[in-house]
């Protein structure tokens, strides 16, 4: 789900995923509600004739109180993503001679690389699901991160931090208006702890700075302390919290060992 998903006045629809279920053998669909209160009637409501196996639920500010019997689902409560934003201007890291920044299309098996390792230990909703037990986010970002590396969509960039001509960083986002949302973030493992994770996000910014953008925007689930550390120290603040619910269908459950 995207930052502006967030703020749809509207009830938000049942999205099918496609790639998450036939990642996971199910069939998972996504919802975004930026206002349980107002919109928990309907979404309970279409819940019970949905077919799906999952749902995804994510609701800002609020965690549902779902704990009475839900039609034919049990509700999982599944982390909380925190979203952080600012309109500081983040090329203020200077630059280093050694290091160099790349469209992701131009170096795709280093971008790969540096995402596959960079995410290796990264936990998210998945990991609170006994249905999804064996699968991994680092899966689900290297998916993600290749589709777009290869992606021609003008709105959307990704890209390579080399140091020494070595991959150490891999990024990737869109933009939406004057907004830049970062998707996917990352330190080589073997880099990490030097201070090049500004310097990713700033040469990100500046590969498309003709560009009209005003706003960073950035998120990451709660526990991840250490990135929101960094944050800190680039003027980039928390702005709000979403919370995930995973409705299951009891069913499947019953099959677990």
């Amino acid at each position: 789900m995207s930052y502006l998903d967030y703020f749809d006045a509207g009830e938000s629809a049942f999205v099918p995923s496609m790639i998450e279920s036939e990642r996971f053998g199910l069939s998972v669909a996504r919802v975004t509600l930026n206002n349980w209160d107002d919109y928990s009637k309907v979404f309970l409501d279409n819940l019970s004739i949905s077919n799906y196996d999952l749902v995804i639920l994510r609701t800002k500010h609020q965690l549902p109180n779902l704990t009475e019997m839900i039609n034919e689902f049990t509700p999982i409560a599944a982390g909380e993503l925190e979203y952080w934003s600012t309109d500081f201007d983040p090329k203020f890291v200077s630059s280093i001679p050694s290091l160099s920044y790349l469209p992701a299309e131009a170096c795709l098996d280093e971008f790969m690389f540096v995402v596959s390792d960079s995410f290796q230990d990264y936990k998210n909703h998945y990991m609170y699901n006994p249905l999804l037990k064996g699968y991994s986010a680092r899966e689900a970002y290297v998916d993600w991160g290749r589709s777009r590396a290869v992606s021609t969509e003008n709105d959307k960039f990704a890209g390579v931090l080399k140091l020494n001509d070595i991959p150490v960083g891999a990024i990737s986002g869109v933009r939406v208006g004057n907004d830049l949302e970062i998707e996917l973030a990352g330190i080589h493992s073997s880099f990490q702890g030097r201070g090049l994770y500004a310097h990713l996000i700033g040469e990100f910014w500046k590969s498309i700075e003709t560009k009209p953008i005003s706003r960073l925007i950035i998120s990451t689930q709660a526990e991840n302390l250490k990135v929101q550390s960094a944050w800190k120290k680039m003027n980039i603040t928390k702005e709000f919290s979403v919370h995930t619910t995973h409705l299951v269908r009891r069913s499947r459950l019953a099959k677990l060992p």
